[in-house]
């Protein structure tokens, strides 16, 4: 096909834009990520912590979803936990896994730019995927660096290319098994890395396949698929899939985690977002009458997906508003000459929208180089291997929280009882726990846990189960491990509490209404619970082994 390509001089521009702005890209953001000998990060420690445990525990062997519980599927760790199971420190091993990701992926973003779009669009979509691949921020507009949902950037690389092979009009057709395979590996790989991404696209791809009359394109996709799952299968175990499924069922019954962030109508009609939904639904217009009837007819699929899959994701970062963008751009020439200009504007405003994020992630590894350990704190001083992840210090060190303001003598008791406060009326076999929630200062906390429990003789090899969103107290001791079966984040449930020897309760948790649920579980599960330690931190309790097993 490159050779083809090569001898045409019609076709040598958009293989040689697509190659050079996507490897551009890759070596200019990549570099930037290279150039620290560690990782600093400035907010969101607790997703950092959530991401770490589960790297750690997959590095020892743990299998996601068998040995431990959690809906985000192996492919969003794997590639950290790989990295360091070679030696590498923790941050090092996330960011040579970001490289990983990207250079996976220049290739097929190189293939779709080159064979659907013309040559600066061609550049531009390439250094999409990448920017998404080795991005150190979520999206949005705050200019901080962070690892927080680095798998949703992930995806949402492998989703460019999956809609881009589906939707986007062939300008230098190529073999159609090349296109199959891809986007079957892309469709694999997002089923083991997010679900959400699967559901929301799968339906559209096809359907938009079909009415292209692609179909054979969409029956290899479909056996490339089949085949990368049956391989994963073999990989993981059978029971990997009934586990996974458990998982993703313990999230969506959820009692306290009813969506990440906005709901579904705020998500298509709030300030953030009305604009590009109204906007990618008018290009659904024109894209029909200028006779693109399929891809009109798949971008109306696509924006309910795009808006699901937005849904799901924290922060509610509408990414997919570039993708409707590239979409309408890419079927101008394809279309009547009346709607042209109405494309052009529509594609316009949609890019425009979806630029502030995209630009915040492009540039978040240019902003990683001047960082250092001035301001920045070390997260594991203990662990030599370990030592090059950083948090800025106020962040980590700097302990903030909120309590009561309407408590008696006060001068505000009239309104005490005004509201419901989630996560108040905690009791702890029968005692009151005063409402308490952690702001900052997460890492500093877990770091004075893990001490005060091996002072108190606890880091002799103990499991032990915090009642809280998070458990991650054994990162910062050797002599504590973790409970298996546990969840590096609490949805619902009481996951591993068969297999722990304590359950210790903050009396600052991180978030009080998992606290709450955890109590009210043991309680009505009937879980036997002796107080062994009390201290300004926490309350350590032992766990009756016999009646947690009977509990499970």
């Amino acid at each position: 096909m490159m050779d083809e390509a090569a001898g045409d001089g019609r076709r040598t521009p958009a293989w040689a834009a697509a190659l050079g702005g996507t490897g551009a890209a890759f070596a200019l953001l990549a570099g930037a990520l290279l150039v620290q000998d560690g990782l600093y990060i400035d907010q969101h420690d607790g997703d950092m912590l959530h991401l770490l445990e589960i790297v750690m525990r997959m590095a020892q062997g743990d299998r996601p979803h068998v040995d431990f519980q959690t809906p985000i599927g192996v492919l969003a760790s794997w590639p950290i936990a790989a990295m360091v199971e070679t030696g590498a420190g923790v941050g090092r091993a996330i960011l040579w896994a970001q490289i990983a990701v990207a250079a996976l992926l220049l290739g097929p973003a190189v293939w779709v730019g080159a064979t659907r779009l013309t040559p600066v669009w061609a550049a531009v979509f390439g250094g999409i995927v990448m920017a998404l691949c080795l991005g150190l921020i979520a999206g949005g507009a705050e200019a901080k660096l962070s690892v927080s949902m680095h798998y949703n950037r992930w995806a949402w690389a492998i989703a460019f290319i999956a809609v881009g092979l589906a939707y986007l009009p062939l300008r230098r057709p190529g073999p159609v098994w090349v296109d199959g395979v891809l986007l079957g590996l892309c469709m694999a790989a997002l089923t083991l890395m997010k679900v959400t991404y699967v559901v929301a696209l799968t339906l559209p791809i096809a359907v938009t396949l079909l009415a292209a009359g692609q179909g054979r394109t969409l029956a290899i996709g479909v056996a490339a698929a089949a085949t990368a799952l049956v391989a994963a299968t073999l990989a993981l175990g059978w029971a990997f899939w009934p586990a996974y499924v458990g998982d993703l069922l313990t999230v969506a019954r959820s009692a306290f985690r009813d969506y990440p962030s906005a709901p579904l109508a705020q998500v298509l009609s709030g300030p953030a977002t009305l604009a590009g939904t109204v906007t990618a639904t008018l290009g659904v217009i024109w894209l029909r009458r200028g006779g693109a009837t399929a891809a009109g007819l798949g971008l109306l699929l696509l924006i309910p997906a795009g808006a699901y899959i937005t849904f799901q994701n924290y922060g509610n970062d509408p990414k997919w508003f570039a993708l409707a963008g590239l979409i309408l751009l890419a079927w101008r020439d394809r279309a009547a000459a009346a709607e042209v200009p109405r494309l052009t504007v529509s594609a316009a405003v949609l890019l425009a929208l979806a630029a502030p994020s995209l630009t915040n992630i492009a540039l978040s590894p240019l902003r990683h180089i001047p960082q250092g350990p001035d301001d920045h704190v070390q997260v594991f001083p203990v662990h030599p291997r370990n030592g090059d992840l950083w948090v800025f210090d106020e962040q980590a060190l700097q302990f903030d929280k909120t309590v009561r303001g309407d408590g008696p003598g006060s001068g505000m008791e009239a309104v005490a009882d005004a509201v419901e406060r989630r996560g108040d009326d905690t009791t702890l076999m029968g005692e009151p726990l005063a409402y308490c929630a952690m702001n900052q200062g997460l890492i500093a906390w877990m770091q004075a846990l893990a001490a005060d429990l091996r002072a108190q003789g606890f880091a002799d090899g103990s499991r032990i189960l915090a009642a809280d969103l998070l458990s991650s107290f054994w990162l910062f001791d050797e002599g504590l491990l973790p409970v298996p079966g546990a969840a590096p984040w609490i949805y619902g449930g009481l996951p591993g509490i068969g297999a722990a020897d304590y359950v210790l309760v903050p009396t600052c948790p991180v978030t009080p209404v998992v606290r709450k649920h955890i109590l009210d579980e043991l309680a009505a599960r009937e879980i036997g619970l002796t107080e062994v330690h009390r201290g300004p931190l926490y309350i350590l309790l032992a766990v009756d082994q016999a009646t947690a097993a009977s509990a499970r």
